[in-house]
């Protein structure tokens, strides 16, 4: 059976695309091409294919977007998701799905324009309003992701995930003050959020306050037994206890960081210096000796051994 057997004759194409030319003068050209991007066809290699884009609603092309994007198939889901926005204009939903599959796809310019354009119709849609101050911020117009964001704690000044954002943005910003303030208040407006103490921390050590960072962290890390507290946390530990000159407690802090990554360079060359600085040579020497059974030619073991 030969392939126009098969399937629709190329014949029957002709007269369809002839019909439709002579229906241009009668039909505006964005409707034209919504009618061509709904035509249940295609041209392939192999002869004619099926492929049917939904042209009946706003909402069903969006469903199919977000299904093929599941599916990680992000080509598809911006055809689809543009195809909505072509069909209904003002319609918010449509416009912010595009923003965000455009922005995967890296066109981050066009995924902003679309998002203020959803922001604009919304107006007091808070998540809207997030997503384009996220877009901004991580672009690097902070100052614009702070304009957004305010606005939606304007819209809603309980909702605790909108001062976690402007928080980031105020640390970007240096702004670290400001920042401190926003997360302690997403502290006390929720359960304790690690994510948040950890970042309530590094700012109190970018602000020379490393009391406060190992005193925000105590309560994660009483949560964990011995050598199973997060790597992130002791990590930041140990940055407070050095600050302090509290070598000895850095260097537990970054043992047990070691514990659970023994081949971590990084790790085993500040315990190795930890040890040095608090006085114990004999473990300086044994963890820079470590390191270069990993790295042979490191040369900060090298100079940590030499100086033993």
């Amino acid at each position: 059976m030969s392939i126009l057997n098969q399937s629709i004759g190329f014949d029957t194409f002709a007269h369809l695309f002839v019909g439709m030319e002579s229906c241009i003068n009668q039909m505006n050209r964005r409707f034209y091409l919504l009618l061509l991007l709904s035509l249940p066809v295609c041209i392939s290699a192999s002869g004619c294919s099926l492929m049917r884009f939904s042209s009946q609603s706003a909402d069903a092309l969006i469903r199919a977007g977000q299904n093929a994007h599941k599916e990680g198939d992000l080509v598809t889901a911006n055809e689809l998701f543009g195809a909505a926005v072509e069909l209904n204009e003002l319609d918010p939903q449509s416009r912010m799905e595009y923003a965000q599959s455009l922005w995967e796809t890296g066109n981050r310019n066009e995924a902003i324009i679309q998002m203020q354009a959803a922001v604009k119709l919304s107006q007091v849609d808070i998540e809207n309003w997030q997503i384009l101050a996220r877009m901004h911020m991580e672009s690097g117009d902070l100052i614009s992701a702070l304009s957004a964001i305010n606005i939606a704690i304007k819209v809603d000044p309980e909702l605790m995930d909108s001062y976690d954002l402007r928080g980031q943005i105020h640390s970007r910003r240096g702004d670290y003050a400001e920042a401190i303030a926003d997360y302690e208040r997403v502290i006390t407006g929720t359960s304790q959020n690690v994510e948040v103490s950890k970042a309530i921390a590094h700012l109190y050590l970018q602000t020379g306050h490393p009391k406060r960072a190992l005193a925000i962290l105590a309560p994660i890390h009483d949560q964990y037994a011995e050598d199973h507290v997060p790597i992130e946390i002791l990590d930041v530990e140990a940055i407070a206890y050095r600050q302090l000159f509290r070598y000895g407690a850095e260097a537990e802090s970054l043992r047990s960081a070691v514990t659970q990554q023994p081949r971590s360079i990084d790790l085993r060359l500040r315990l190795a210096q930890a040890f040095y600085d608090d006085g114990d040579q004999i473990r300086a020497r044994q963890q820079a000796t470590e390191v270069l059974s990993i790295d042979s030619s490191n040369a900060q073991a090298y100079s940590l051994l030499s100086n033993n």
